[in-house]
């Protein structure tokens, strides 16, 4: 990759994506606004979305056919790959009903899916990495039309998805109905929450609360305000968020933190726009625009009777969801610019993009933060270190192969292992790996396996 840039000209600089329906070519870059190719596709060849495998070293998108498409070194695969690791015809890849069937075509170093390696063929679905040797590759969707790309800029994708929910809330910021968007811890509710602010035209602020960090008492105090000796403590009366948003928006996050009876006073707010502070008689109006955030399922604490029901509705006239980072993966060059990170190559784009992120942008951020200050290599231990593993992973190696070397020592410790399961017994192991008997025979004997 080049030098990355400053926040700002990254902004500036997102790549755009030309297409066009005509003409044979296999890939479109995504990388540099200089390298453009068309993408062919076939009217009426799939009812499917139509997907790509992105290669995020050349960040460039080849597009994956309803048949098949063979990847390799050899200028006659559809997909051809220039890793000094990629053998000339490596893998052939084939579309299914319920996602993409990967096939080794007796490659020198290997295919790997989900960190594993896949000794004759595997099923890969929908933002799954793959590793050809030392090349990483990911199946994503189609990207967001270039037009729509620098529409959004400042969110850094070009996730169809995401862009979907941003002309949705372009759309809704023109309202004055209440929003509520739902998505993972990290996925940038907030952020979110300040472009529908800053494309309403509203002319108040936008003020924030973190309904989860406060008790029911103060959390009705910091909404609505108190008068002087309304509770304990208050020497002086206060005015509320509802107030200071007066004109803005007040944004809500974590809205299913609050308790019934502060739900109750929301309401109240939002079907006749007036509230009472804390300990006062009359009641006041303002004008406040509510947007709320949650990474909870409202409606399945709705039905337990956690939340109520008509607030829910009331909240959801405009519903948002932002898309998980697993699902945005051909954004982490636009990201990682955005964040600064330094320069990165196949070894650590393989293992950046094998991680879940269950942190989502934030937790990208801090990698990215470690990885400028201290190196790659640090960065990426500690993420792996932080990285929980499920019970019936515990004790196998999530492995993203980094040489050949690492290679033949993973396959050998995989041969190892399903021989000890079978008794040593290499009929039956090569049944378990789904080889003839004579393939793993001669896979042995490469690897100077008794």
């Amino acid at each position: 990759m080049r030098a990355l840039p400053s926040m700002n000209s990254a902004r500036e600089a997102a790549p755009s994506i030309e297409c066009e329906t005509t003409g044979r070519t296999d890939s479109i870059s995504g990388g540099d606004p200089e390298r453009t190719a068309t993408l062919g596709i076939v009217r009426g060849e799939d009812r499917e979305p139509p997907a790509f495998l992105w290669d995020p070293v050349g960040d460039i998108f080849y597009h994956l056919p309803r048949s098949s498409v063979v990847c390799g070194k050899d200028p006659a695969c559809g997909i051809r790959l220039e890793h000094a690791t990629v053998s000339r015809r490596h893998a052939r890849i084939e579309r299914m009903a319920t996602g993409w069937r990967i096939l080794d075509l007796a490659s020198r170093n290997g295919v790997f899916l989900r960190g594993e390696r896949i000794l004759r063929e595997g099923e890969a679905c929908m933002h799954d990495v793959l590793m050809l040797g030392g090349q990483p590759l990911v199946i994503v969707p189609e990207p967001a039309p270039a037009a729509m790309q620098r529409a959004h800029a400042s969110f850094h994708t070009r996730s169809a998805e995401l862009c979907r929910e941003l002309e949705t809330a372009r759309k809704a910021a023109a309202t004055a109905s209440p929003v509520l968007i739902g998505g993972a811890t990290g996925t940038g509710k907030e952020w979110m929450s300040r472009f529908i602010h800053e494309h309403s035209g509203r002319r108040g602020q936008m003020v924030a609360l973190n309904c989860g960090a406060l008790s029911r008492e103060l959390l009705e105090s910091e909404l609505f305000g108190h008068v002087r000796g309304a509770f304990t403590g208050a020497d002086g009366a206060r005015m509320g968020l509802v107030a200071q948003a007066a004109g803005g928006t007040l944004f809500l996050d974590e809205i299913a933190e609050m308790l019934p009876g502060q739900q109750a006073a929301l309401l109240r707010f939002l079907e006749n726009r007036t509230y009472r502070p804390v300990g006062a008689d009359r009641e006041q109006r303002s004008d406040a625009r509510i947007v709320a955030a949650t990474h909870a399922d409202l409606h399945q604490l709705a039905s337990r009777g956690i939340f109520r029901p008509d607030l829910l509705y009331r909240l959801m006239e405009i519903r948002l969801e932002l898309p998980p980072l697993a699902r945005r993966k051909s954004d982490f060059p636009l990201l990682l610019r955005c964040f600064e990170a330094p320069d990165t190559g196949p070894r650590e784009w393989g293992r950046l993009l094998a991680h879940d992120w269950p942190g989502n942008l934030r937790e990208l951020r801090h990698v990215c933060t470690q990885a400028r200050w201290f190196g790659w290599k640090r960065a990426l231990s500690e993420l792996e270190r932080n990285t929980p593993i499920s019970a019936e992973k515990a004790g196998e190696p999530a492995v993203v192969p980094e040489s050949p070397a690492q290679i033949r020592d993973l396959e050998r410790r995989m041969i190892q292992q399903t021989l000890q399961r079978c008794g040593r017994n290499t009929s039956a192991a090569a049944r378990e790996l789904g080889l003839p008997r004579s393939t793993l025979v001669n896979r042995m004997r490469a690897l100077g396996m008794p």
